[in-house]
């Protein structure tokens, strides 16, 4: 019978275990099993999870992505309010300056293109 509860926590071990596979080889020649053996489980249990290798490294692959986004999003923020905040500073860019960069701004000019220009881009 099942364990309550597993799934998360091994598809997590597994997309980690994949990463680090990749990254002990050096290349994308490595097993399903050497994979599995690496997060503690068997191939077949891998295999259940991700179907096989291909979605295995899709998957590796999206989490690594996700991680990456997150520290780009949070340096550029960073650095938006610091340049915003120096002399002479001031950051042009969406609807989120005025809330998320900047919610403290003293002055906030908002620009807005016409639908024709905003369908342009």
């Amino acid at each position: 019978m099942p364990k309550l509860g597993m799934e998360p926590i091994r598809r997590a071990a597994l997309m980690q275990a994949t990463i680090d596979e990749i990254g002990a080889v050096g290349n994308l020649d490595v097993t399903v099993s050497a994979i599995a053996k690496r997060a503690g489980m068997s191939s077949a249990l891998a295999h259940h999870y991700f179907g096989g290798k291909e979605q295995i490294f899709l998957a590796a692959m999206r989490h690594v992505l996700r991680v990456y986004a997150a520290e780009v999003r949070a340096a550029l923020l960073d650095f938006q309010r610091h340049f915003a905040r120096s002399a002479g500073g001031a950051v042009l860019d969406g609807r989120d300056i005025g809330t998320v960069i900047c919610p403290e701004a003293e002055v906030k000019l908002f620009v807005t293109a016409s639908p024709e220009v905003r369908a342009h881009r």
